[in-house]
Parts: C-alpha cells; structure tokens; sequence
C-alpha cells in the first residue's frame, strides 16, 4: 500500500508537470497567433486538431494518471512507454 502512495505521487507530479507545460505551451501559442493574425480567431481545439501528437502525448498522459488511480497492472507500462518514446523522438530530432 505504500509503494502505491509514493508511486501514485510520483507519477501525478510527473505526468501533472509534462501536462500543465503542454497546456502552457498551447495557451502560448494561441496568445502568439492572436498577436501576429489579430482578426483570426485560434480555439484550443484547432490547435490541437492541428498537432494530432501534441494531443496524443497529453491524450496518453492522461490515461496514465487514470490507471495509476485506478491500480490497474497497465498503469507502469503506459507511463513509462510515454517517456520511452519521448527520449526516443527527442534523440531522432536531435539527429535529423
């Protein structure tokens, strides 16, 4: 029951933080669009329809924070995938 405190703990600052910066960087960038076009109008959900990996990532965040909660074998799996294949991208693109 302990180790699922403290891993439940880890993985909402961990998970909360990459998500509270993805929804920094897309108020930003609505902000920036609304600057540079002032007469066109930017949703959230555009910008999100418009970055389909952007929406993934906070989209696989999401779930798992919810398996976390919800104890479920998956939980582990999926929030270290998510890095797995952050790092991976990160790599790639520093490469390209």
């Amino acid at each position: 029951m302990r180790s699922h405190i403290g891993r439940l703990i880890w993985v909402l600052l961990t998970n909360g933080a990459f998500l509270c910066l993805a929804a920094l960087g897309y108020t930003h960038e609505v902000q920036l669009r609304q600057m540079l076009r002032p007469g066109q109008p930017v949703s959230l959900s555009h910008l999100l329809t418009s970055e389909p990996w952007g929406a993934i990532a906070v989209l696989a965040l999401l779930v798992g924070i919810v398996l976390e909660v919800a104890r479920r074998r998956a939980a582990a799996p999926v929030n270290c995938a998510y890095y797995v294949i952050a790092l991976a991208g990160g790599i790639w693109g520093m490469e390209g």
